[in-house]
């Protein structure tokens, strides 16, 4: 099938909760050097597999490779920015968030996120 017919194959995995099989129809494509697009639905299925520090591991990766856009990369720093604050590491994602903002102001809610990133942080630093 079309890439695109791939791409969606791999979410209606994950929306139906069949990560390893998510995973298995991403990491083929993006170990090939494909369509970074690929990386979403295999990170977030890592995430719910209990794997948060492969799917960050795996997306800093990917913003590294020469086939990934500038846009593509603010979205992967993104998603990569959000599962950070989920783990509680909010220093990490407020970086990423950082990251997020100059290359692309406005950016879904990466303001909202990155001011609940510094409150965060700041209740850390006052324990």
């Amino acid at each position: 099938g079309s890439v695109e017919q791939r791409l969606i194959s791999a979410w209606a995995a994950f929306a139906g909760s069949r990560y390893e099989e998510a995973v298995a129809m991403s990491s083929g494509t993006v170990r090939g050097g494909g369509d970074p697009r690929f990386y979403l639905p295999m990170v977030h299925a890592f995430v719910h597999l209990g794997l948060p520090e492969l799917a960050t591991r795996e997306l800093d990766h990917a913003t590294h490779l020469p086939n990934v856009t500038d846009e593509a990369k603010v979205i992967l720093k993104y998603h990569a920015a959000v599962i950070h604050l989920a783990q509680g590491d909010s220093r990490r994602a407020a970086q990423l968030f950082q990251e997020v903002g100059e290359s692309s102001p406005g950016f879904r809610d990466t303001e909202e996120l990155l001011s609940k990133c510094r409150s965060q942080g700041s209740k850390i630093a006052k324990l």
